[in-house]
Order: structure tokens, then C-alpha cells, then sequence
């Protein structure tokens, strides 16, 4: 008899490579993230110089779809992101943070 649902991976680390461009990291993360047996509390993308404002707006769109239940559930109870050294501008940044912001205090 089984015991409880299995275990899914919840800490996903891609860090330092900086080979991978912009297109390499948006079919990276979709792929990766729509896998439903995933549920993820932490990811690190941080040292990714080709993690740029452009795969930023399609990790936003994949949080908040996850947020609403959709097509990226593996996202949801996420708690960390870290995106240190990455390639990002003050505008990305807002963005994340906005998500962020919109996850913990739902209006």
C-alpha cells in the first residue's frame, strides 16, 4: 500500500550558465515548469547572463498563471526566487516584484 501522494521536486537550481540565451531559457523554463509533478517552493536562476528582461516577462506570465490555477500549478506555493547576476533591468525587476507583491497581498 502507498502512503500519501509521492514527492515532487520542490527546489529547482539552473545557475551559472551563461551558454544559454534568451530563446534557450524560455523553452527551458516552460518545459520544465509544466511538469505537474513538480511543486516547487524555491528556484534559483541566478549567475544567467542570457536570462534577460524578455525570458522575465514569460517567467511572470508563467508564475501568475500558476497563481490563478491554470497551466502551471507546479508554481503556485512557490517562496523563493532568486535572480541574482542575472541580466535584468530596473523594469524587469519591478515586474517580478510586482508579481510578488499582487501573490502575497491579493487585492
Amino acid at each position: 500500500a502507498e502512503f500519501g501522494g509521492r514527492v515532487g521536486l520542490e527546489r529547482l537550481a539552473l545557475t551559472g550558465s551563461p551558454a544559454l540565451g534568451a530563446d534557450d531559457w524560455r523553452g527551458l523554463l516552460s518545459t520544465a515548469l509544466s511538469a505537474p509533478q513538480l511543486r516547487l517552493i524555491a528556484l534559483d536562476l541566478s549567475g544567467n547572463v542570457g536570462l534577460d528582461d524578455g525570458v522575465t516577462v514569460a517567467l511572470v506570465s508563467l508564475l501568475a498563471d500558476s497563481s490563478r490555477g491554470s497551466t502551471f500549478p507546479t508554481l503556485s506555493a512557490l517562496e523563493e526566487l532568486r535572480l541574482a547576476e542575472c541580466s535584468l533591468s530596473a523594469a524587469a525587476v519591478a515586474s517580478v516584484a510586482g508579481w510578488l507583491t499582487a501573490v502575497a497581498m491579493p487585492g
